[in-house]
Protein backbone atom coordinates (compact mmCIF):
# COMPACT_ATOMS: atom_id res chain seq x y z
CA UNK A 1 0.00 0.00 0.00
CA UNK A 2 1.44 3.40 -0.93
CA UNK A 3 2.25 5.92 1.75
CA UNK A 4 -0.52 8.45 2.50
CA UNK A 5 0.52 12.08 2.29
CA UNK A 6 -1.75 14.27 4.38
CA UNK A 7 -2.64 17.73 3.11
CA UNK A 8 -4.26 20.75 4.75
CA UNK A 9 -7.63 19.59 3.40
CA UNK A 10 -7.30 16.27 5.25
CA UNK A 11 -6.37 17.98 8.49
CA UNK A 12 -9.10 20.65 8.19
CA UNK A 13 -11.68 17.91 8.79
CA UNK A 14 -9.96 16.89 12.03
CA UNK A 15 -9.34 20.34 13.51
CA UNK A 16 -12.92 20.84 14.84
CA UNK A 17 -12.56 17.57 16.76
CA UNK A 18 -9.53 18.91 18.58
CA UNK A 19 -11.67 21.63 20.18
CA UNK A 20 -13.66 18.98 22.04
CA UNK A 21 -12.77 18.88 25.78
CA UNK A 22 -12.10 15.13 25.78
CA UNK A 23 -9.69 15.48 22.87
CA UNK A 24 -7.84 18.25 24.71
CA UNK A 25 -7.66 16.07 27.83
CA UNK A 26 -6.19 13.18 25.82
CA UNK A 27 -3.63 15.43 24.15
CA UNK A 28 -2.49 17.03 27.41
CA UNK A 29 -2.13 13.68 29.19
CA UNK A 30 -0.19 11.97 26.40
CA UNK A 31 3.24 10.78 27.48
CA UNK A 32 5.99 10.02 24.97
CA UNK A 33 6.98 6.37 24.98
CA UNK A 34 10.62 6.95 24.11
CA UNK A 35 12.70 10.00 24.84
CA UNK A 36 15.22 10.86 22.13
CA UNK A 37 18.86 11.25 23.11
CA UNK A 38 19.96 14.83 23.65
CA UNK A 39 21.84 15.86 20.52
CA UNK A 40 23.44 19.25 20.21
CA UNK A 41 21.81 21.23 17.38
CA UNK A 42 25.10 22.86 16.40
CA UNK A 43 26.90 19.50 16.22
CA UNK A 44 26.46 18.04 12.73
CA UNK A 45 25.87 14.35 12.27
CA UNK A 46 28.87 12.38 11.09
CA UNK A 47 27.87 9.83 8.50
CA UNK A 48 29.85 7.07 6.85
CA UNK A 49 29.54 3.59 5.40
CA UNK A 50 29.38 0.80 7.96
CA UNK A 51 31.68 -2.14 7.09
CA UNK A 52 29.77 -4.77 9.12
CA UNK A 53 26.16 -5.95 9.36
CA UNK A 54 24.11 -4.58 12.26
CA UNK A 55 22.09 -7.05 14.31
CA UNK A 56 18.37 -6.85 13.57
CA UNK A 57 15.40 -9.17 13.92
CA UNK A 58 16.08 -10.51 10.45
CA UNK A 59 19.90 -10.35 10.61
CA UNK A 60 20.71 -12.02 13.94
CA UNK A 61 24.37 -12.59 13.08
CA UNK A 62 25.29 -8.89 13.03
CA UNK A 63 26.87 -6.57 15.58
CA UNK A 64 24.43 -5.12 18.16
CA UNK A 65 24.07 -1.36 17.74
CA UNK A 66 24.07 -0.72 21.50
CA UNK A 67 27.42 -2.53 21.78
CA UNK A 68 28.88 -0.35 19.03
CA UNK A 69 27.58 2.77 20.78
CA UNK A 70 29.07 1.75 24.14
CA UNK A 71 32.45 0.98 22.56
CA UNK A 72 32.48 4.28 20.67
CA UNK A 73 31.45 6.24 23.77
CA UNK A 74 34.44 4.67 25.55
CA UNK A 75 36.70 6.36 22.99
CA UNK A 76 34.68 9.55 22.35
CA UNK A 77 32.41 10.42 25.31
CA UNK A 78 30.59 13.18 23.39
CA UNK A 79 28.89 10.61 21.13
CA UNK A 80 25.20 10.51 22.06
CA UNK A 81 23.55 8.28 19.47
CA UNK A 82 24.00 6.04 16.45
CA UNK A 83 21.48 5.44 13.72
CA UNK A 84 21.79 3.08 10.79
CA UNK A 85 20.03 3.33 7.49
CA UNK A 86 20.87 0.99 4.64
CA UNK A 87 24.65 0.50 4.99
CA UNK A 88 25.47 3.88 6.47
CA UNK A 89 25.79 4.92 10.10
CA UNK A 90 25.10 8.42 11.43
CA UNK A 91 26.66 9.58 14.67
CA UNK A 92 24.87 12.12 16.86
CA UNK A 93 26.88 14.02 19.45
CA UNK A 94 26.01 15.99 22.56
CA UNK A 95 28.65 18.62 21.75
CA UNK A 96 30.71 19.64 18.76
CA UNK A 97 33.60 17.24 18.21
CA UNK A 98 37.19 18.32 17.84
CA UNK A 99 39.20 17.24 14.81
CA UNK A 100 40.89 14.49 16.86
CA UNK A 101 37.53 13.16 18.07
CA UNK A 102 36.13 13.12 14.52
CA UNK A 103 39.19 11.16 13.40
CA UNK A 104 38.66 8.68 16.26
CA UNK A 105 35.06 8.17 15.13
CA UNK A 106 36.13 7.63 11.52
CA UNK A 107 38.88 5.24 12.59
CA UNK A 108 36.44 3.34 14.81
CA UNK A 109 34.08 2.64 11.90
CA UNK A 110 36.91 1.98 9.44
CA UNK A 111 38.31 -0.86 11.60
CA UNK A 112 36.26 -3.82 10.38
CA UNK A 113 38.04 -6.41 12.55
CA UNK A 114 37.43 -4.43 15.76
CA UNK A 115 33.76 -3.99 14.85
CA UNK A 116 33.38 -7.68 14.02
CA UNK A 117 34.90 -8.52 17.43
CA UNK A 118 31.94 -6.71 19.07
CA UNK A 119 29.55 -9.46 17.92
CA UNK A 120 27.98 -11.36 20.76
CA UNK A 121 28.36 -15.12 20.49
CA UNK A 122 25.09 -16.92 19.77
CA UNK A 123 23.37 -18.52 22.73
CA UNK A 124 23.83 -22.30 22.34
CA UNK A 125 20.38 -22.97 23.80
CA UNK A 126 18.65 -20.74 21.23
CA UNK A 127 20.87 -22.15 18.48
CA UNK A 128 19.73 -25.69 19.29
CA UNK A 129 16.08 -24.57 19.50
CA UNK A 130 16.22 -22.97 16.05
CA UNK A 131 18.26 -25.71 14.38
CA UNK A 132 16.05 -28.04 12.36
CA UNK A 133 18.59 -30.87 12.74
CA UNK A 134 18.25 -30.96 16.55
CA UNK A 135 16.79 -34.23 17.79
CA UNK A 136 13.53 -34.19 19.74
CA UNK A 137 15.24 -35.21 22.96
CA UNK A 138 17.89 -32.48 22.66
CA UNK A 139 15.25 -29.92 21.67
CA UNK A 140 13.14 -30.70 24.76
CA UNK A 141 16.21 -30.45 26.99
CA UNK A 142 17.13 -27.11 25.43
CA UNK A 143 13.56 -25.84 25.75
CA UNK A 144 13.42 -26.76 29.44
CA UNK A 145 16.66 -24.88 30.00
CA UNK A 146 15.35 -21.87 28.09
CA UNK A 147 11.99 -21.95 29.90
CA UNK A 148 13.57 -22.07 33.36
CA UNK A 149 15.91 -19.21 32.49
CA UNK A 150 13.50 -16.94 30.60
CA UNK A 151 9.84 -17.94 30.89
CA UNK A 152 9.13 -19.37 34.33
CA UNK A 153 9.15 -16.70 37.02
CA UNK A 154 9.32 -18.11 40.53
Amino acid sequence: MPRQIFTVQHLSRVLPLLDHPLAMQVLTSAVPVKQPAAVSPEAPLLSQVLPVQVQTREQTEGVPLHTMLAALQGQVPAVASLSVRDDSVSVGTSAALSRDEREKVRAFFANQTALAALKTPPDPVIASLTNAATSDQDWLKAFRTYAVKNLIKG
